[in-house]
């Protein structure tokens, strides 16, 4: 049996070898180096690499793995003191592929919480971060009409069959966003 203290330095060395091991290219291995930076007690780095992990996930299409990542980087977030830019990210984040999978619940979850963090955030910050509401509408008024002339400028090709994105529940659950 391991003490937890050479579990922890344990993690930190798995971790710091994988990292080391794939400078090049480590979207791959983001989500394990998450997880073994939380492990090791590194809470910044472990967010750091889940966000990169959700960054890699959308860049997929895996978008409920990315809304995973995001959301486990935005818990880890709230144990450490605030960064309201890294705060405020994450929570965008976490709206919008939540929007774009028909969660509304959490959106608007995720959207009260980014309600309350904007009352404590510099007045600088908070003036230029954008109300939550308004940036995911913005947003997903962008996406839509991207996916609908992507759609129509494709017809019914064997690659567009495989976009999930141009599927008609999809469109139809991001018209239904607020």
């Amino acid at each position: 049996e391991l003490s937890p203290a050479r579990r922890k330095r344990l993690h930190q060395r798995v971790a710091e070898a994988l990292e080391q091991r794939n400078t090049g290219d480590p979207d791959p291995v983001a989500g394990e180096l998450a997880r073994h930076y939380e492990l090791a007690g590194d809470l910044d780095k472990a967010i750091t690499w889940a966000e990169r992990a959700g960054q890699a996930a959308q860049a997929r299409l895996a978008i409920q793995e990315a809304l995973d990542r995001y959301r486990r980087a935005t818990e880890l977030a709230d144990s450490l003191p605030p960064d309201p830019d890294r705060s405020y990210r994450l929570l965008y984040a976490v709206m919008e592929l939540a929007g774009v999978l028909g969660q509304r619940e959490l959106v608007e979850s995720f959207g009260e919480q980014q309600r309350q963090r904007r009352q404590h955030m510099p007045l600088e910050t908070a003036l230029v971060a954008p109300e939550p509401t308004v940036a995911l509408s913005a947003s997903t008024s962008a996406f839509v009409s991207a996916a609908a002339s992507a759609s129509s400028a494709g017809g019914s090709t064997p690659e567009n069959a495989a976009n999930p994105w141009s599927s008609p529940c999809v469109m139809f659950r991001l018209a239904m966003l607020p």
